[in-house]
């Protein structure tokens, strides 16, 4: 998307920016006592909000989707959204009549407790991302400086300071994909009970080698229904879809909620 060129310059400057921030924090923490109490207060306020709303996938669903009806530009929200639907509607095929028969409880509990999990990993790492750009919003002023006090890393933090920069919505989107696959992967793949328990067994494999884990997002254009695979590349599903097109494919194919 866009000049090679100018694509190549924005790496470059991620990239120095991503070194200076790191040697930053490697050489001095900053202690929340330091901070001014406005800030300590708001960083209490956020982690609060977070834990209230990722108190199941009902919440955190929701949670996502109402933010991205407030900040469309955000996209990864509503691309979360999407996911967060897929994660409880899964664990509700869990208790279904098919796989109840194919899942003892004890697996049927292991493969439920690794889908919540991992949404609930994700949604305690973004949401309090999305909460502090709102309130940069409101204060009309960059507050990134404080995402360290909620564990996000280093990474995200260039992300966050180059979008309120430029605006660029796209790369903000993709440093959020990178970024959560691979809090998931440090976290929940390369867990040895997840190993265990879920992702070496049979019946996970079976998902992968038949093609049950793929998802499809229903997409609606000027009256045109089409679907995109979740394996697409999410630089075409951006090229795809603009703001309104996301709005549409939930208006026009999403009207139940799912029950976990």
């Amino acid at each position: 998307m866009g000049n090679p060129l100018k694509q190549l310059g924005v790496q470059f400057k991620i990239g120095r920016e991503l070194n200076k921030k790191v040697r930053l924090r490697a050489k001095r923490a900053v202690d929340q006592s330091e901070l001014p109490q406005s800030d300590q207060q708001l960083i209490q306020q956020i982690k609060e909000c977070t834990r209230q709303r990722n108190k199941n996938n009902v919440t955190r669903t929701t949670a996502y989707y109402e933010y991205y009806r407030s900040h469309p530009e955000i996209h990864w929200a509503f691309l979360g959204h999407m996911v967060s639907r897929n994660g409880g509607w899964n664990m509700t095929d869990l208790k279904g009549e098919l796989l109840s028969r194919l899942l003892s409880n004890t697996e049927q509990n292991d493969f439920f407790q690794f889908l919540e999990r991992g949404n609930w990993l994700i949604f305690q790492d973004v949401y309090p991302q999305f909460l502090l750009y709102e309130e940069s919003l409101k204060r009309e002023m960059n507050l990134f400086h404080l995402l360290p006090f909620f564990h996000v890393s280093v990474f995200m933090e260039v992300i966050w300071n180059h979008f309120w920069l430029t605006g660029d919505r796209y790369l903000l989107a993709m440093g959020l994909i990178i970024n959560e696959q691979s809090y998931l992967e440090e976290r929940i793949i390369k867990n040895p009970y997840y190993q265990k328990t879920v992702l070496q067994t049979l019946e996970f494999k079976l998902q992968d080698v038949l093609r049950l884990n793929q998802i499809l997002f229903p997409c609606y254009r000027e009256g045109i229904g089409s679907l995109l695979w979740s394996g697409t590349q999410y630089s075409i599903l951006l090229r795809y879809m603009n703001e309104s097109d996301w709005e549409s494919s939930y208006t026009h194919c999403f009207l139940t909620e799912p029950p976990f």
